[in-house]
């Protein structure tokens, strides 16, 4: 499977009572019909804020080739030696993201996107990604530091991007790490400034100049989202405007700096080499706009407020059940005049990015459109759903009540988990059950349920 280089793309088609445990199936259902599935060509936008920011383009994924940049930029010699070696490689399971220390002991920031796609430690059930360092040479050049040290995830904020990492460990010989500090004051439109990364298509540890080109609301001040909502027909320009009013105000900057797959979780820095915003997103390429033009970060004030707070130990990763994406499609796959699957993608035509299937048929009157509202997206009632990227994902809605109370979640190369949540009231809690099959018809002890489930499936494989 493709690796991918983390940075989001955002734009009109790329902006996402207990059961009883079963005895697993003689024959694994596997997750390759879920992903052999193409998006109907009628598929409406149906992203709350939380989708768009988990939504990646496939054309960015690339695998992590670590070469290091042999070159200094002019006139941003002192913003590198001082910020670089404070930037890090963020390795996942499927790719690599930007990170940056913000401690002397091994805090991290970087983007929640690009942890999330960590692989999840069996015996804790924390997300960790690998981080990697690098070391300024004696010829003011990076170098990077081979030894790669796991940092689970100990705080997260879906609504700002944002995740912060400790590092489990200090890189052997070293007593403390350097470190970025947070400008005092916000960055003003037209100030001058760096960003640093590790770009898929240029070299580990890039810096590129640019300056500030705007301040706003995301993602309500979005020029990929107000174009969006002026060109969508009338039926449709709701559930944009919905979207847009049911996200958490959150500021963020537009730079002039070019970005690239792979930046996403780097620095924003001043020309004092001080932190004032966390790069995330590049808007979408169209046939008469490059991507890399502009690029969207989290604003300085976002990051403060984030970092007031560490906690005292990792915590629990629970997945979003709703799967990345922008638009959707409410389908009736084993056509019996009901509707029972709701499918989500980046680009019509296309693999999906996951499902949630409606097994009891206890959804009330809804349409794809309504998937985008959060005030109307509740009337879909899924019993089960699937997340169908690199890392494989499975909800479980046993009982039919409105909320997963089972997540199984492990590579398809074996069709089985890895990791087992299981909620009891509010609260999850990590399960013994690695190894069950990722896709279980027979968790569901309603036969019609479970008869519905493998009518579905056999659809889908055909």
């Amino acid at each position: 499977m493709s690796q991918r280089i983390f940075l989001i793309v955002v734009g009109a088609a790329a902006l996402i009572g207990l059961a009883v445990a079963s005895a697993a199936p003689p024959t694994p259902i596997t997750a390759q019909s879920f992903r052999s599935f193409k998006l109907p060509a009628d598929a409406r936008f149906a992203a709350t804020p939380a989708q768009i920011e988990m939504t990646l383009d496939a054309a960015t994924r690339r695998p992590w080739k670590p070469a290091v940049r042999r070159e200094r930029q002019r006139g941003t010699e002192d913003v590198y030696a001082k910020a670089a070696p404070a930037t890090v490689v963020v390795r996942t399971k499927s790719g690599h993201g930007s990170g940056f220390l913000v401690s002397p002991d091994g805090w991290v920031v970087t983007n929640y996107h690009v942890a999330a796609e960590a692989p999840i430690d069996p015996a804790t059930g924390v997300v960790t990604p690998t981080v990697n360092l690098g070391r300024l040479g004696k010829d003011g050049l990076i170098q990077l530091m081979p030894d790669a040290i796991p940092a689970p995830l100990y705080k997260q904020s879906e609504d700002l991007d944002l995740a912060l990492l400790k590092l489990s460990r200090l890189p052997e010989g070293l007593q403390s790490l350097p470190s970025l500090t947070l400008a005092n004051a916000a960055p003003r439109t037209g100030a001058d400034c760096v960003v640093l990364g590790h770009p898929s298509t240029g070299m580990l540890w890039t810096i590129r100049q640019g300056d500030i080109s705007g301040v706003g609301t995301w993602p309500r001040d979005m020029v990929d989202v107000v174009m969006q909502q002026l060109a969508l027909p009338p039926s449709d320009k709701a559930s944009v405007k919905a979207m847009s009013a049911s996200a958490a105000p959150r500021k963020v900057l537009v730079s002039s700096c070019q970005l690239n797959p792979g930046d996403s979780g780097g620095p924003l820095l001043n020309t004092q080499g001080e932190l004032i915003g966390v790069s995330f997103a590049i808007p979408k390429a169209t046939a008469s706009a490059s991507p890399g033009k502009f690029a969207y970060h989290v604003h300085l004030d976002e990051v403060k407020t984030f970092l007031k707070d560490r906690p005292q130990a990792p915590q629990l990763y629970v997945p979003s059940t709703w799967p990345p994406g922008v638009l959707a499609a409410l389908l009736d796959l084993d056509e019996d005049g009901v509707l029972d699957t709701a499918v989500f993608g980046i680009e019509d035509g296309k693999a999906p990015t996951g499902f949630l299937f409606d097994l009891g048929q206890k959804s009330g009157p809804i349409t794809a459109a309504d998937l985008a509202n959060p005030n109307k997206r509740g009337a879909w009632k899924f019993a089960f759903g699937i997340q169908t990227g690199p890392v494989t994902r499975t909800f479980y809605d046993t009982q039919n009540q409105g909320q997963p109370e089972l997540i199984l979640t492990g590579t398809d190369h074996d069709h089985r988990a890895d990791s087992v949540l299981r909620r009891n009231k509010d609260q999850w809690a990590r399960e013994d059950g690695k190894g069950r099959y990722l896709i279980d018809k027979t968790q569901f002890k309603d036969e019609a349920m479970s008869k519905r489930l493998q009518v579905i499936i056999d659809r889908l494989s055909k």
